[in-house]
């Protein structure tokens, strides 16, 4: 999505460009919200839309609501007799680093996978991890863009992700060889928490998003075009944050982009404008995150089958029980989940 990479918010007037071509888009998951807005942003008329849900009878799809005190040992409980390889996600790099030396202390074959490792150490653990040895991977969402090992046999979070479409991602890299396999989620509703503050770090704040207008216009005076190392480098913001505005903006037909730079084409006055207006779009994103956290917190919660609360969330309207989940094959009161009552998303 633009999130990661901004310059998909421009594919639509790239489009336009080469005289609107067919275009075929294709994701991996996608609420009929994000549908709407992969058709928006591509321009997209009257479209072929093809949905297959997001469910696959070899993955049996569990979670068990813990607390932090108890979660470690009930992971290492699940890691000592899961069948490997497996990935065992967490959400920060901090987590990531504490999972994979306890487990080296424990002498569980395995590596670590995260943003903050040097290039050549992650292709190293990937390149282990890709080999026929069966050991584990300990990872942030870094790892598994482009992974395609056929014989994972379980993916576990250690730490709830920040949303569904996010969960089915990860826990699909499971069991593509069409063999049974594991997907555990070990949710403490306070990480959640960490989710609200990771997503509020990758949201332009109003200030932010008023300090790039202002620095637009600075060089608009000036009667010079910019580009977003610069311009991030005058607002401070990352540099993710000042070309995913410039987007935005370019959007509304205030910038162009030339030859890697942008070039404001209206009033400082209307520019403002425009940082107003976007102020409000993130906001509305902001209250989406909010919701995806909440639909993550309800999954866990659940009685239902898994698989009937994933597949609803993604449109299917009656979807049917699968019959593998740890709802379906014990029931609400066997006990097979520990569960409390989550606390607030945050």
């Amino acid at each position: 999505g633009h999130d990661f990479r901004p310059a998909y918010l421009r594919l639509g007037a790239e489009r336009r460009a080469l005289g609107d071509p067919q275009v075929l888009a294709l994701t991996a998951t996608a609420t009929p919200r994000v549908r709407d807005g992969i058709l928006d942003r591509l321009v997209m008329e009257d479209p072929e839309v093809v949905i297959a849900p997001p469910h696959r009878p070899n993955l049996r799809l569990e979670c068990e609501v813990v607390t932090l005190a108890t979660k470690p040992l009930r992971a290492g409980k699940l890691i000592k007799k899961l069948k490997r390889p497996g990935i065992v996600y967490c959400s920060t790099t901090v987590e990531t680093e504490a999972v994979y030396n306890a487990l080296t202390k424990a002498r569980i074959p395995c590596a670590r996978y995260h943003g903050r490792m040097r290039k050549a150490d992650r292709e190293a653990a990937q390149r282990a991890f890709m080999s026929k040895r069966p050991m584990l991977m300990v990872a942030t969402n870094a790892f598994g863009m482009g992974i395609d090992k056929p014989d994972i046999r379980f993916i576990l979070h250690y730490q709830a992700p920040g949303s569904l479409e996010q969960y089915v991602q990860e826990a699909g890299r499971a069991g593509r060889d069409g063999k049974p396999s594991r997907c555990i989620l070990l949710f403490d509703p306070d990480d959640m928490r960490i989710q609200a503050h990771l997503q509020s770090k990758g949201r332009p704040s109003p200030v932010q998003l008023r300090r790039v207008a202002s620095a637009l216009a600075a060089w608009a005076e000036e009667g010079r075009s910019v580009g977003a190392e610069d311009l991030a480098l005058a607002a401070g913001v990352p540099k993710t944050t000042a070309r995913a505005m410039c987007a935005e903006l370019e959007a509304f037909g205030m910038l162009r982009l030339e030859s890697g730079e942008y070039e404001v084409l209206v009033s400082a006055r209307e520019l403002g404008r425009g940082a107003d207006e976007l102020a409000k779009s993130f906001e509305t994103l902001r209250k989406e995150d909010t919701e995806r956290r909440e639909a993550l917190v309800a999954y866990a919660d659940s009685t239902e089958c898994r698989s009937v609360v994933l597949r609803r969330w993604f449109g299917e309207e009656a979807p049917p029980p699968c019959g593998t989940c740890d709802r379906c094959s014990s029931g609400p009161a066997a006990g097979t989940t520990h569960r409390r009552r989550p606390s607030k998303t945050g």
